[in-house]
């Protein structure tokens, strides 16, 4: 059937009047996309949180988002609320919760800045592919910030997002190459990692290689 977010809602609004958590998620999330004419953000913000407060996994992170950005609500950014939204769905496994968490914790954001805690977190949710968490993990390697500073744990980390075409992965990885760090030297390869991420509008590999083009 073709796509129709207005029956949709419809049904949702039945369900999430029954207080249907599922439902309620659901809800929040076609007031939240722009693709609906009838785009209402406070609206979403009010469904994900009634969806969160039980303990539904995925409007938790919502929730957290929304206090983040923030996203239909009236006041401004509350990063100590965002957390205590993440840490709920991310103390469930989820890992985009759990990487936004360790991005709290590496950046001293509604939280005392903490490396080890970023590295805890980042490590729970790159051990389940998800390739942002594992870009940070990475750093945390390269700088040594949270554990013992490894090169090649970095380009360990950095190339598995890189096989998942993240961008500033593919950027990390191949300036690994180019400098030789926790990888055999090699410009060749360098290049052909830079270039990727400039495909995908790296603003840094662009930069780069147009200075060795220009050399």
């Amino acid at each position: 059937m073709p796509k129709d977010y207005a029956e949709a809602v419809k049904w949702y609004r039945k369900a999430a009047d029954q207080n249907h958590a599922d439902a309620q998620f659901k809800l929040g999330g076609c007031y939240s996309t722009f693709d609906f004419a009838g785009a209402d953000f406070e609206e979403g913000a009010k469904w994900y949180r009634r969806a969160a407060e039980q303990g539904h996994t995925q409007a938790q992170f919502a929730v957290g988002v929304n206090y983040y950005l923030p996203i239909g609500l009236s006041a401004g950014p509350d990063d100590a609320e965002a957390v205590k939204w993440f840490r709920k769905a991310a103390e469930k496994e989820y890992a985009p919760a759990q990487r936004e968490l360790g991005d709290f914790y590496y950046a001293g954001r509604g939280v005392v800045r903490d490396y080890g805690e970023a590295v805890k977190w980042y490590s729970k949710a790159a051990d389940q592919f998800d390739a942002p968490a594992q870009v940070g993990l990475g750093h945390c390697y390269y700088f040594g910030r949270g554990v013992t500073k490894d090169y090649v744990d970095a380009v360990n980390w950095y190339r598995k997002a890189a096989q998942q075409h993240h961008v500033d992965a593919l950027f990390a990885l191949g300036m690994c190459y180019y400098q030789g760090n926790g990888v055999t030297k090699d410009t060749e390869v360098a290049f052909t990692w830079l270039r990727r991420a400039a495909e995908l509008g790296h603003k840094k590999a662009k930069e780069f290689l147009a200075a060795a083009d220009a050399r």
